[in-house]
């Protein structure tokens, strides 16, 4: 039996967990044993994430809607993958990511800073066909793409540019046109490094979190969203902390609404009433509401009705034990009662 079949048969076995019933429905099983914070992807009843390989990197993972898991037949990488999910205009559901020259160095405690990543270009898997191919029209010689989304024929992405990589950008490109990618408008500068996160593609919509060094001492975070050849807006934002910090990122989009995540970084009672699922409107007059959020989730996606969030099952940031040994974050369909923002 070789090694990739074994530890497939490990991985099954490992997150496979009875169904939770939520409401009147039964909600697909939780993911467990998940060893490092990762993004995760929903899409059309499937589930993609990242899992250790057995040799200090990290396999692409999809579970369907009937709870099959497989590990996808793609090469690992060093750091988890910033990996997306969306549909082709033929109805076949691509996945897209980056693969780095030099992956970003890495402390396995937060998300993996791709933006350090040096020579990261697009790739895209068909998961029906799992034929794996790079996007090269749109990954640039000079510079370095990362977050990338995908949504029928039309990749978003983040580039960094080998010249000022504190500086990066964000692009979409129409695979089919011959013309260039179309910038589009990003975050704040601030005065120091900044960088897009989690990019979200939908349709001519396209929403992503945005982190910057402001005026505090840590870092600031936006949810933004764009509209490619129109407008552009903030719909929520939280400056720099000391001890902690709420974090803002993860948008999906569903049913004319887009869903973010407010999540803390470092001391616990620094946000305690800041941290939340967060979900609005997009067209009109804004109408914010909010859902209370486990404790230290590290991502979270909106799909068919359920919030996925990769969450720390003892309320450790970084999917921790104290001592380290044991992973100990878990993959949870969750439905968040929302109210509005007062």
């Amino acid at each position: 039996m070789s090694l990739r079949v074994t530890l497939a048969a490990a991985v099954l076995a490992a997150v496979l967990l009875a169904p939770a019933t939520v409401g009147a429905q039964t909600a697909p099983a939780p993911i467990s044993g998940v060893a490092v914070p990762a993004p995760i992807a929903a899409y059309g009843g499937v589930l993609v994430w990242s899992a250790p390989d057995g040799h200090g990197r990290y396999a692409l993972m999809e579970r369907d809607g009937a709870g099959t898991v497989r590990m996808l037949p793609v090469a690992s990488r060093g750091v988890p993958f910033d990996v997306d999910l969306g549909p082709t205009n033929g109805g076949a559901i691509y996945a897209v990511y980056s693969r780095c020259r030099t992956e970003p160095g890495w402390s396995g405690t937060q998300m993996p800073p791709y933006e350090q990543g040096r020579g990261c270009d697009i790739y895209k898997l068909d998961l029906t066909t799992l034929a794996e191919e790079r996007y090269t029209k749109v990954n640039a010689s000079d510079g370095t793409e990362y977050w990338p989304s995908y949504w029928k024929g039309v990749v978003a992405f983040a580039r960094a540019y080998e010249s000022d990589p504190s500086k990066p950008y964000i692009y979409t490109k129409t695979i089919a046109s011959g013309a260039s990618s179309a910038r589009q408008p990003g975050g704040s500068r601030g005065s120091g490094r900044s960088t897009p996160l989690q990019l979200e593609l939908y349709g001519s919509r396209l929403a992503f979190g945005w982190r910057y060094q402001g005026n505090e001492e840590g870092q600031a975070y936006d949810l933004r969203l764009d509209t490619i050849g129109g407008d552009h807006m903030r719909l929520d934002q939280t400056p720099g902390g000391g001890l902690s910090s709420t974090v803002i990122g993860w948008p999906s989009f569903e049913n004319r609404r887009v869903y973010w995540l407010r999540s803390c970084v470092g001391d616990p009672g620094g946000c305690v009433t800041t941290r939340r699922f967060m979900m609005s409107n997009y067209t009109g007059a804004l109408a914010p509401s909010v859902a209370t959020s486990p404790a230290y989730v590290q991502a979270s996606e909106r799909a068919g009705g359920i919030t996925w969030a990769e969450t720390d099952i003892n309320s450790i940031y970084g999917c921790m034990t104290d001592p380290a040994t044991t992973p100990s974050c878990a993959i949870e369909p969750l439905q968040p009662e929302y109210t509005p923002q007062n």
